[in-house]
């Protein structure tokens, strides 16, 4: 599986990018509400992601930065900007959010060995959620600033690759459900598996 990203010159453009579906059902699903998104490379701010989530009334307890958002209903991204399929002993970058906003963002080696994004980082992902009637929205820009200070690529151009995967999870026994855009073996509930991300190849 290689997933499409197109560059964008406005953020607006985003729903321009290829479709990527959250529909491989994993463990423990009290039910699986519909999930999908899109992400674009947008030259001077980053890579840009639209995520959309068919569920009324989500469940949005935390607001505030690094909180355990994954407890609520979520949506989330794990990027890896190395060339080669990326493992355990990779760097990677997770970005899990829930419909109030509220963003915990990690970048590390291993799903152990983990350290939070500056504030300054932070502020730069504008993460923003909406809420409507039967679904909600979540955009996030995962900024230039951040691929550069971790991995000193200071830009991406057509054919240039990526590998990521993209998730919607609640781990509140309520709700609780697991979902992955790309196929993901294991026995028991990890999203912090980058053996299991897919590729992804700037147009």
């Amino acid at each position: 599986m290689v997933y499409s990203v197109c560059t964008i010159d406005r953020l607006e453009d985003i729903e321009n990018a290829k479709r990527f579906d959250i529909n491989n059902f994993l463990w423990t699903c009290v039910y699986q509400p519909k999930s999908y998104g899109y992400m674009a490379y947008c030259r001077d701010v980053g890579f840009v992601l639209r995520f959309v989530v068919k569920e009324e009334n989500p469940q949005r307890t935390f607001t505030q930065p690094q909180d355990p958002v994954y407890q609520d209903s979520a949506v989330e991204a794990f990027v890896s900007f190395q060339t080669t399929q990326p493992n355990q002993e990779s760097l990677y970058m997770n970005f899990e959010m829930n419909a109030h906003g509220a963003m915990l963002a990690n970048f590390g080696y291993g799903r152990y060995n983990r350290q939070a994004i500056t504030e300054e980082i932070y502020q730069q992902c504008q993460v923003k959620a909406t809420v409507y009637d039967k679904e909600w929205t979540v955009d996030l820009i995962i900024p230039n600033a951040l691929i550069k200070a971790q991995t000193g690529i200071e830009e991406f151009n057509a054919g240039d690759s990526l590998y990521c995967n993209f998730y919607k999870i609640a781990e509140r026994k309520e709700i609780e459900h697991y979902a992955s855009f790309h196929p993901i073996i294991s026995e028991k509930p990890n999203f912090h598996l980058p053996e299991f991300f897919a590729k992804a190849v700037v147009e």
